[in-house]
């Protein structure tokens, strides 16, 4: 927690991998929204000088971090897709430091009590993939599905877009699909999943799965569609269909809010076709920092991490490049376990610094620094269809 002059100004959690990515620290901030611009800046920095320094004492080299974003912006995303506002007081503090915005996520939210037809909806996704059935259930993964839905979380953290903030290759087996489940169940949410199966072979070839909680709104998780069995709509069929499980088993719950790479074009489709809302934009961006680089440095050539290809793009949704990997990293972590809640820390905030914001270069990449930063943002954008 940050402070000054005995007055809460902002927090800041870091959040660490435990299993794959274990170079990888994530800085999460949040100031008091009464700050002006030179407060909330000093804010931010001290609470980015804490973390960072936590972090680094930890072994983590690859630092990762949030700021707000927009569909589009001075600072343009790597991807090509968004971007963030450099005269944002947290933008201009990443960007400082050497961040590069890497990924801009929408988030969207659809309100059930628009879809009057839903029923028709799902009639129509079925008679649109004859070759596969779909299975429902809510909590624990049943014993036949198990190792299934092991290999299809496998597959969403491979091929969920990441632009250059990716974790390393997931490996899922039933001790640690039972540890999940625990801690979401634990953490007081309901899991709602439907998998597709191919009917010729009883494979599973895809899954969703939403997080039910006390409030109205619901957490729409992963979804995926291996490979081989895209473009038969069972993106929509499995979102459809737990929908409707929403609708019967939980009437109190009437929006489900998403989140999608702004790049996802396939996945992004899928959520506009139930009327969803697109209420926010969130970005998530990568940059290296290297001990001669500060304000106004010339740009590094950009590269880019692992590569997405277009039917990559298409398989996934829901799993930011986040060590809190479900669609709104609001509950327990879905593949890179943060072990034990990360603990309060206390930064001493100094007066706001004069004519502190700069305009750095925007989509510098470069993995070979000793010390590896990124940064995600967000924004609410409120914009109907």
């Amino acid at each position: 927690m940050g402070h000054r002059d005995g007055r809460l100004v902002g927090t800041v959690q870091l959040f660490t991998p435990q299993l794959e990515a274990t170079d990888v620290a994530e800085i999460v901030i949040s100031t008091e929204p009464g700050l002006d611009a030179g407060e909330a800046k000093a804010a931010i920095e001290a609470l980015l000088d804490h973390a960072e320094s936590v972090a680094v004492a930890q072994g983590r080299t690859d630092l990762r971090g949030d700021s707000d974003a927009a569909a589009s912006g001075p600072v343009v995303a790597a991807t090509g897709y968004g971007g963030a506002d450099p005269a944002d007081s947290e933008v201009a503090a990443l960007l400082e430091r050497g961040y590069s915005l890497e990924q801009v996520y929408r988030i969207s939210v659809l309100d059930l009590r628009a879809l009057p037809d839903l029923d028709e909806r799902l009639a129509a996704a079925r008679a649109g993939a004859p070759g596969y059935e779909v299975v429902a259930w809510s909590g624990f993964t049943p014993e036949p599905y198990r190792a299934g839905v092991c290999r299809l979380k496998e597959g969403m953290a491979a091929d969920a877009p990441g632009g250059g903030v990716l974790f390393e290759p997931e490996v899922w087996d039933d001790a640690r699909l039972t540890d999940f489940e625990t801690q979401v169940s634990g953490g007081g949410k309901t899991i709602r999943t439907v998998v597709a199966v191919e009917r010729a072979t009883g494979e599973l070839v895809g899954f969703s799965s939403l997080f039910v909680g006390s409030a109205v709104v619901v957490n729409q998780h992963d979804t995926v569609v291996l490979a081989g069995h895209r473009g038969h709509g069972l993106g929509l069929l499995m979102k459809l269909v737990n929908l409707v499980e929403l609708r019967e088993h939980h009437p109190r719950h009437t929006r489900v809010v998403t989140s999608n790479a702004e790049e996802n074009r396939p996945m992004l489709a899928v959520n506009e076709a139930p009327a969803s809302t697109r209420s926010s934009t969130t970005a998530c961006g990568s940059a290296a920092s290297r001990p001669d680089r500060g304000p106004g440095a010339a740009p590094e050539a950009p590269t880019r991490g692992w590569p997405q290809t277009a039917s990559q793009t298409a398989a996934s949704e829901g799993r930011r490049p986040s060590t809190r990997s479900t669609e709104l990293s609001s509950t327990s972590p879905a593949g890179n376990s943060t072990g034990s809640a990360p603990k309060l820390t206390t930064a001493t905030v100094p007066e706001p610094r004069v004519n502190a914001s700069t305009s750095p270069p925007s989509t510098a990449w470069k993995a070979s620094a000793s010390v590896r930063k990124s940064a995600r943002s967000r924004r609410s954008l409120r914009a109907a269809r």
